[in-house]
């Protein structure tokens, strides 16, 4: 529980599949993490074109949530819940926890908790600043007993599954960063629609076994030959779908000699390159050939 390992997604198998509005909800106190981690997170997934539900808005003391974010937490496919030192004080975000676990079982989420410098054992048995939470939580909702243990069971559930435990003395936040966005990456992944290709499947996997993606640091070049119209495009792209989440950069380029028949189509191909490895929002302009080159080889 308290790393993180490759696990399957934390959903039902029996849940059907559906179509998703975000592929990932952030729940967090923002005054512990929303200028820190959070931030730093949000970004990191941005630059990888996840598409993020983040709540910028302070929230209201004493308001119920909002049925749009009620309705956000719903159509997320996977949720990342930091759990800070004083994440337990907000009934909102306990509101929120908790509308998060029941739809675990109901629309078949992933959740990844991140136990944010609080020790995950703290948190199951509402134990220091949580149990101070809690003390105040039973005085403020007397009659409403089965609100507040609604929200135990939700933090208890949610210790449950594998996460991340950021401490003092466990490294940078970027590893842990890092490790939170290939996860989400790898869970968020479409499935093999290409399978209804006709004999595209055999092509897929002998072209990955040739790549030795796992097994060599080296850098492999593959060409497919064939006449035109047989599907060359259609194999690589379903191929490139399939592994672009395992690289830092990726770019997808199709018909490059109908497309460099001049100086200026070619520049365009190596701002496109460069535009998506390094996944620029700004505009990128290539002077020339050479300006090009130089820049793919230093950036």
């Amino acid at each position: 529980m308290a790393s993180k390992s490759m696990s399957s997604p934390s959903s039902s198998s029996s849940v059907p599949t559906r179509s998703w509005r975000h592929d990932v909800f952030l729940s967090f106190r923002g005054e512990d993490t929303r200028h820190n981690f959070v931030d730093h997170l949000y970004n990191a997934l941005v630059q990888k074109g996840i598409h993020v539900f983040k709540d910028d808005k302070m929230l209201p003391l004493g308001k119920p949530i909002s049925p749009e974010l009620l309705q956000a937490i719903e159509d997320s496919k996977t949720v990342v819940v930091i759990l800070s030192k004083n994440y337990a004080n907000s009934s909102w975000c306990l509101d929120e926890l908790a509308k998060i676990m029941e739809c675990q079982d109901k629309v078949g989420q992933t959740i990844l908790p991140v136990f944010y410098h609080v020790d995950p054992s703290d948190v199951r048995g509402q134990k220091r600043e949580y149990a101070k939470a809690f003390e105040q939580h039973d005085e403020k909702f007397k009659g409403m007993k089965d609100k507040v243990n609604k929200w135990r069971e939700a933090l208890t559930s949610t210790t449950n599954l594998s996460g991340w435990h950021i401490s003092a003395d466990s490294g940078g936040e970027s590893i842990f960063i890092n490790k939170i966005v290939n996860e989400i990456l790898l869970n968020i992944q479409p499935s093999h629609r290409d399978n209804a290709l006709v004999g595209i499947e055999s092509h897929v996997e002998a072209l990955n076994s040739l790549l030795s993606i796992e097994a060599t640091q080296e850098a492999r070049m593959i060409g497919i030959i064939g006449m035109g119209g047989i599907g060359k495009t259609t194999i690589a792209q379903t191929l490139f779908r399939r592994i672009a989440y395992k690289f830092e950069g990726s770019s997808f380029v199709i018909n490059v000699r109908e497309n460099s028949s001049t100086t200026k189509d070619i520049c365009l191909i190596q701002e496109k390159i460069l535009k998506d490895i390094l996944v620029l929002q700004q505009a990128l302009m290539i002077q020339d050939l050479e300006h090009g080159a130089n820049m793919m080889q230093l950036r």
